[in-house]
This record gives structure tokens, sequence and C-alpha cells, in this order.
């Protein structure tokens, strides 16, 4: 089995708010079909999810788990970070893969934006990556206006959609 993506980084969020569900590829690689499931994070800030959950769910060689995901809800401003490890029933050749990291901060301000980083893997010199996008969320009660800006660096990414908005009172924009 293999987890495709090592850490979800669910960026700045609200306490007692929750950023949308991150979706988590979890491929089995082998060559039979085997149960599988998470463990409960060990921060109770995070869950994972997929189809059926908490059943462990039969996953046939070349496919995923269903409709995994991660969950992030805080209770308390500061930074959570946790991890989710996959169980596996049923031949695994090399054992089980590394946990799964989540990472997240809860905040008492207004504005959330997640996730926090974007992975876009590794891409061709020449060629573009998957598209990406963020939400801003506002939980407050008053609305607020964005930009969007890059980091410092070499690349060049293009924002798609929205780079400026207004986000209204308990509302989200999404970015790219």
């Amino acid at each position: 089995f293999k987890i495709v993506t090592s850490t979800i980084d669910f960026g700045q969020m609200s306490v007692d708010a929750s950023p949308p569900d991150r979706p988590v590829t979890v491929q089995n690689v082998g060559n039979e079909t085997a149960l599988a499931s998470f463990d409960a994070p060990d921060d109770g800030a995070f869950a994972m999810h997929w189809t059926g959950d908490p059943t462990p769910a039969a996953v046939a060689p070349g496919a995923e788990l269903a409709k995994a995901a991660a969950h992030f809800h805080p209770t308390l401003p500061g930074e959570v970070q946790a991890s989710a490890s996959l169980h596996v029933e049923g031949a695994v050749c090399g054992g089980p893969p590394p946990p799964l990291f989540l990472r997240g901060e809860g905040v008492n301000g207004v504005v959330g934006v997640s996730p926090g980083k974007l992975d876009f893997g590794l891409v061709p010199c020449g060629s573009k990556g998957p598209a990406q996008s963020v939400v801003v969320f506002n939980t407050g009660n008053a609305s607020f206006q964005f930009w969007a800006s890059l980091g410092k660096g070499p690349t060049r990414i293009d924002v798609v959609g929205a780079s400026t908005g207004i986000v209204a009172r308990q509302g989200t924009s999404v970015v790219g």
C-alpha cells in the first residue's frame, strides 16, 4: 500500500470552524486485495474518513481506498500536529506505509486559508503542474477584501480565477 501524499497541512482555521475535508490518495500497489482502514489520528482535532468507515474497506490491486479524506476541527488556538497510520489486513510485502502526517492551526481570528501548502509534485521543465486552489474562509461577522499573491522564488505560478475579492461574513472564496 502507498499513501501518495505524506503530509496534509490545513493551514489556519478559526477555532470551532471546519475547513472542507482534504482528500487522501491511498493506493494498493500490491497484487492481492486487502482490507484497509486508518487508525484514529493521535490528536482529536483530526479525523480520517473513507467510504464505509470505520469498517475496513476491501481495496483491489491497483485500486484506491474509496473517498479517503482527512478532517480538521480545531477546538483551541495553536498549532496542532498528528499522524494517522494506515492499517492493512492481508498479505503486505514490505510492511505498511509510513503514517500520514496532519497539521493545522487553530486561530481566534475570523480569517482562515486552507490548505496551508500546495504540493505540485515533480513537474518536468516546460510543463504545467496540476491545477490547485485554496479556500479563503470568513467566520466573522463582517466582510473583508483579500489579494492573493505569491511568495518569493524564481518559479512563475499562474493564479487562475479570483486573485482578489471580497469574502462576505460567514462566507468563503476559492482562489485558483
